[in-house]
């Protein structure tokens, strides 16, 4: 499953070097750099000129944290690994990984910095 897979990937990369990976929303209370992944859809595509099926996902990468460079580290750590990126993640083979927006920002209500990945991720069917 996408969502177990890109789990363990984010949290088994060492260059990462992040723990607190979650599904949906951040915990309350929470003080340490972490990431929250939203996976949107996943809808089988066949390729033209190929016989390779793919399924599109559109997923959402929030980092959050108490430090804006810490923030912006691990952000461009995200965009170099998931920008242009064709290979294993985890269980799945990924045919093509592209990020399609940053965003950068502070949560008033949390008190945390907040990076915002939009990633396109084709995964071999």
């Amino acid at each position: 499953m996408i969502d177990i897979a890109l789990r363990n990937d984010l949290i088994n990369d060492a260059n990462l070097n992040v723990s607190s990976v979650y599904p949906e929303r951040l915990p309350q209370n929470t003080n340490a750099t972490a990431i929250v992944y939203q996976i949107n859809n996943g809808f089988a595509k066949v390729q033209q000129g190929s016989n390779l099926t793919v399924v599109e996902h559109n997923v959402q990468l929030d980092v959050y944290g108490t430090s804006y460079s810490d923030v912006r580290n691990l952000v461009s750590k995200l965009l170099t690994k998931y920008n242009g990126y064709a290979g294993g993640l985890d269980t799945l083979d990924v045919a093509g990984s592209y990020v399609r927006s940053v965003q950068h920002t502070f949560e008033d209500d949390t008190r945390l910095y907040r990076g915002i990945l939009d990633i396109e991720l084709h995964v071999k069917f």
